[in-house]
């Protein structure tokens, strides 16, 4: 009995030797396969279950019958792979590198953490693990099925390794983040904010206590943090999938934007900080300076290999992208930069170094760590203006495709800890769609070498009875922890002792040169006290001399002034608005307008100058609206000053002033000042109420000779808001109508047109894109025909049909002529049949064989077209346009039809096994007879999908040993048509994913299954929609697939290939769900060699946005 329970045990230590020495993990399924091979190891760990401590029996038989299975699966995969893989890549640990003079090691294995998500140690080096089920519960999912947990581990024998494990907190949906602070353990676990205390000191939490509920769930894209502020608030981010939160005080919050949140640590005092278009802001951290930099997903749409960034956050600040939820924001002009763009990374945990074992030079760089390419970067900051610049480099890079780092912890001793998730997770990240939860995770530590070994608390346990003096010289200590707890007991023991208070001022006035650490725990020391004797102090404190000499300091002290909210300090402030310092003076502007006082306008308004950055303007035009006096401000329209004038201009239109008039906009749309010029713009297009005072500006920009419509996106914004009034809509179908107009001009204006919300669209608009549609120019007629389209403009479909069938007129017109009117003429003459073959000609350009294709897909084909499209056509058919002409035969009922399908399957060039949705589903209406006659056609499809896993199998050690070029060649390939849908920097196609940097965030094998098994592999942002609408023809209801491409309050755009677009008004639209299959078609492998597909993976794999045809730089990617 005992032999057996020991035996058992041992699985998990096992597979834990195979993570951390790189041997043998193909006997566990930790190697990435297809969907289908991935399903049937499903199946098979519902039986074995191995290494799951939470399911172990104590049964000695149910032991044994465990290991045995696992036996078993464990041997079939062996022989999977074993005559593919001569030597198993790295995994775990061995294929972890960091810079040289580091060293990297286990702190906690799996046993102890098996999926960590975020860490945070208190002050007894206890770490707390927001540790995953292991589950991809949908996150919508999660608040009902709280599986989720938060760990306390510790390292009992103090050799740097943990090695206890109790459960802190359980039940808990998805916890994005832990953080001690006084005593207790706060964790966003959406919708919640909580607040846990273990009270008897026994390691489990007892009293559990919700803050604040009430923001949205959407997977990890939710609730993340808590983050400590240097101003002792709480902070929290939350990505934009809405919220409706109720604070402690009764004051209701409501939106859809995404946020930074802070409140008081009980929760108290809520308040939004700032916030933009962005989909997911994650982790926070606070230089010495007291600026808060962050990661965050989405600053723009993924495009010239850019999506993800570290953002500089700044109170009131608005942030990219520019969706419609900005309109929720005061807005102070542009939207605010980023800091530093990244690819598709998913940013995940971010740290900043405070200690000193790394080095000098390490002090303050910021550690990211990034999910999808597998490493953690180093990020030193360089000021520039009030903000930053920044140089990345990779710290740790694993070449293990199951190595997901989610959060950086720094140690005591300086050392820091990685947290590595595993391979559970694939909700959200663009990954490979496989799930390994089988992938445990760990816990790593990188240290310096030679540094001092093990943690080190030196947290002396007689603080809290410490006399003063000797307390203060503990905020000297090297240890960051030992500072933070040494502030915490000033904090609590000034409550109830007077001296303290006194005790810091006497501490400060004797301070000369000081560390700036020093200096900002007792400013914060201060504002956290909060009594009119630390509030002097602190406004007194504005004269001591290591203010002048360190800019850093005094960019606290003015942050600190405002938080302590004293109108006493509106003197010090406005002299640090002169501050040759730029940090200091945005601080000063921030904290001057949290005081509100009116008294600070003139120098607020004295300050804005050019050589304001971005930020700093920011920070001086919302503070004048907070102050919110907008007299003064009126009288600075008048003012020299040109930067003023701007200032106040935009401060008045957000209060929504009564003393800005229609006159004041027309002035800055007729400046000599550029930036006033585009401030007009800006303006004008948020009042519809000025339309007539503004038109005949509008027409004059629109209709000089110099105009541009690359760069007119301000006058297409004010048209858009302008487009209910009578007058507007008559100068939006003159121009498009306007024969001598240049074709940009009458495009800019078909583009603004198919944009407005005109639900319909007015008479003579309509008559415009008429007019249109007869233009000598082609680009314009194929934009009216475009338009005509995603606006199912019925009263056209004689014109378009003429054009159809005109063989004058170039193709992409037909082709989109006859797109348009399908679903009101769905049957095709032998003319239009003939032009749609003639398309499908594998010499065509990609996109128009695709057009072609979807026609004939959608047509209602008679029996005689059907069967010649199955007998000539569908044996020839390419990856491209395989998937549209098979819905050609759906619901089908010809005998002869279908055995001629069934035929023409057999011998097609693209194998069986790609259709989409199966064969049965495509045969599900014909007659018993064709379901029989399609027996051998199964067989061959099973007999494919084998061939395709050995396939898999035997490429992937070839992955790497391609050539660049001709594989840059393929990709760009009419033929092929990867450009089609995909950009590389500036070329190819927006339909399907950038892929500028694929290379940096996708391992090989995950490429190589995307190009597979494409409906295993998704990105966000890129999801196939099924949309089932209205017919406003026919009746009944119309289905819609595609990609969404815009999404305005009236309509979604959705973008069904290359050059093809529908609206689908939202009042039409009766369910929207994720479509079975991805836009990108299966079986483009077949199409060629497998000498090609691994150049095509190699050209792949080079794009990392760097020197990626250097071939060093390729041979590291091979690795992964």
């Amino acid at each position: 009995m005992h032999n057996t329970c020991s035996f058992a045990v041992l699985v998990p230590k096992l597979y834990l030797g195979t993570r951390l020495c790189g041997k043998l993990r193909f006997a566990f399924g930790a190697i990435g396969c297809s969907r289908r091979e991935a399903q049937l190891r499903r199946q098979a760990r519902a039986q074995v279950q191995l290494g799951n401590e939470n399911n172990e029996s104590n049964d000695s038989k149910r032991g044994v019958t465990r290991v045995l299975r696992a036996f078993v699966v464990n041997l079939l995969g062996v022989s999977l792979w074993l005559s593919a893989l001569a030597e198993e890549p790295a995994t775990g640990l061995a294929a972890i590198k960091v810079p040289e003079g580091f060293s990297v090691e286990i702190a906690a294995p799996s046993e102890i953490s098996s999926y960590p998500m975020f860490m945070a140690f208190d002050h007894q080096g206890r770490l707390f693990v927001a540790e995953s089920s292991g589950k991809n519960t949908k996150g919508k999912d999660t608040p009902k099925f709280p599986e989720c947990m938060i760990l306390q581990i510790e390292d009992t024998d103090k050799d740097g390794v943990f090695d206890k494990r109790t459960v802190f907190a359980d039940e808990l949906s998805l916890p994005m983040g832990v953080l001690w602070h006084d005593g207790a353990i706060y964790c966003a676990s959406p919708p919640d904010f909580f607040r846990f205390e273990d009270t008897d000191n026994d390691g489990v939490a007892d009293k559990k206590e919700v803050l604040l509920t009430g923001w949205n769930v959407l997977n990890t894209a939710s609730l993340h943090g808590p983050f400590l502020g240097p101003d002792g608030y709480i902070y929290l981010t939350h990505g934009r999938h809405g919220y409706d939160i109720t604070s402690k005080e009764g004051v209701r919050f409501e939106g859809m934007a995404a946020r930074i949140w802070r409140c008081k640590p009980d929760g108290t005092l809520l308040e939004r900080f700032c916030g933009g278009g962005f989909d997911n802001p994650i982790e926070l951290v606070w230089t010495d300076n007291g600026d808060m930099i962050g990661t965050m997903t989405y600053f723009t749409d993924p495009k010239n290999g850019q999506r993800d960034a570290l953002m500089h956050w700044v109170e009131g600040g608005v942030y990219p992208k520019p969706e419609k939820v900005v309109d929720e924001f005061i807005q102070t002009g542009e939207l605010m930069p980023v800091l530093t763009k990244f690819s598709r990374i998913a940013p995940s945990g971010l740290e900043i170094y405070r200690g000193t074992s790394f080095g000098e030079e390490y002090k303050g760089n910021l550690f990211s760590a990034q999910f999808n390419p597998h490493r953690v970067q180093r990020h030193v900051l360089t000021p520039e203006g009030a903000s930053y610049t920044s140089k990345d480099t990779d710290f740790l890079t694993s070449s293990d495709p199951d190595f997901h780092p989610t959060d950086v912890q720094m140690d005591s001793d300086g050392s820091l800890l990685v947290s590595d998730t595993g391979g559970w997770y694939v909700d959200a990240c663009p990954i490979s769609r496989v799930s390994k939860p089988e992938v445990r995770g760990s816990i790593y530590r990188v240290r310096k070498v030679n540094s001092v070994t093990g943690p080190q608390e030196n947290i002396p346990a007689s603080l809290d009875s410490m006399p003063a003096a000797l307390l203060f010289n503990e905020l000297s200590s090297n240890s960051a922890r030992v500072r933070d707890r040494v502030l915490e007991v000033i904090i609590e023991r000034a409550k109830s002792d007077s001296q303290i208070v006194k005790a810091i001022k006497t501490a400060l006035s004797s301070m000369q040169g000081g560390a700036i650490e020093v200096h900002t725990a007792l400013q914060r020391a201060l504002v956290s006290i909060d009594t009119p004797e630390s509030r002097a102090i602190l406004l007194a404190y504005a004269d001591h001399p290591d203010l002048a000499k360190n800019s850093a300091i005094a960019q606290n002290h003015a942050h600190n002034l405002g938080v302590a909210g004293s109108s006493d300090a509106i003197a010090v402030l406005t002299n640090y608005l002169a501050s040759p310092a730029p940090g200091v003076r945005r601080e000063a502007a921030a904290s001057l307008g949290r005081l509100k006082d009116a008294s600070a306008i003139p120098a607020l308004l004295n300050a804005c100058s050019d050589d304001n950055d971005r930020f700093i303007e920011h920070s001086l035009i919302y503070a004048l609206i907070q102050i919110a006096e907008d007299a003064p401000l009126a009288t600075a329209l008048d003012s020299s000053n040109a930067s003023a004038r701007k200032a106040a201009f935009i401060a008045l239109d957000q209060l929504k002033s009564d003393k800005l008039t229609a006159d004041h906009v027309v002035a800055f749309l007729n400046s000599d000042n550029e930036d006033l010029r585009k401030t007009g713009l800006w303006v004008a297009s948020r009042h519809p109420e000025w339309s007539g005072s503004v038109l005949a500006l509008l027409d004059e920009k629109v209709n000089a000779t110099d105009f541009a419509a690359e760069t007119s996106g301000p006058i297409r914004d004010v048209l858009l808001a302008y487009a209910k009034d009578e007058a507007v809509q008559a100068f939006m179908a003159r121009v498009a109508a306007d024969e001598s107009a240049p074709a940009s001009r009458r495009t800019f204006m078909l583009d603004t047109i198919e944009k407005a919300n005109l639900n319909p669209l007015p008479d003579g608009i309509v008559q415009a894109v008429g007019k249109s549609l007869q233009s000598t120019d082609e680009t314009i007629r194929y934009r009216a025909a475009t338009l005509i389209g995603t606006r199912k403009l019925a009263q056209f479909d004689d014109q378009l049909l003429a054009i159809a069938d005109n063989a004058a007129q170039f193709p992409a017109l037909r082709l989109s002529a006859l797109g348009t009117t399908q679903s009101r003429h769905p049957e095709l003459t032998d003319a239009r049949f003939a032009f749609l073959l003639e398309n499908l000609a594998v010499d065509a350009d990609p996109a128009l064989r695709l057009s072609a294709s979807r026609s004939l897909g959608a047509a209602k084909l008679t029996g005689a077209q059907l069967e010649t499209l199955a007998s000539d056509y569908l044996p020839k058919a390419d990856a491209l346009t395989f998937p549209s002409l098979l819905e050609a035969f759906k619901g089908g009922t010809s005998d002869s039809v279908g055995r001629l399908l069934v035929s023409s399957l057999s011998s097609a060039a693209i194998t069986p096994s790609m259709i989409p949705g199966g064969l049965d589903s495509l045969l599900a209406t014909y007659p018993e007879p064709v379901k029989q006659a399609a027996a051998p056609l199964r067989a061959q499809i099973e007999a494919e999908d084998k061939a395709r896993l050995e396939k898999l199998a035997a490429i992937e050690p070839m992955i790497g040993n391609g050539d660049v070029g001709r594989g840059r060649q393929l990709f760009f390939d009419e033929k092929l048509a990867c450009a089609t849908c995909h950009a590389v920097g500036q070329e190819g196609g927006t339909l399907g994913p950038d892929l500028t940097t694929i290379g940096a965030i996708r391992s090989g094998h995950d490429l190589l299954e995307a190009i597979l098994y494409p409906n295993a592999s998704f990105v966000p942002g890129y999801d196939s929609y099924r949309i089932t609408a209205k017919d406003p023809d026919f009746g009944g209801t119309v289905d819609y697939v595609g990609v969404i491409g815009e999404e305005t309050a009236d309509a979604i755009l959705l973008r069904q290939n290359a050059k093809e677009s529908i609206r689908v008004a939202r009042s039409d639209i009766e369910s929207m769900d994720l479509a079975p299959n991805s836009v990108m078609p299966q079986g483009l492998d077949t199409a060629i060699t497998q000498e090609q597909l691994i150049d095509l993976l190699a050209f792949l794999q080079s794009l990392n946005n760097e020197e990626w045809l250097i071939p060093e730089r390729r041979n590291e990617k091979a690795a992964h």
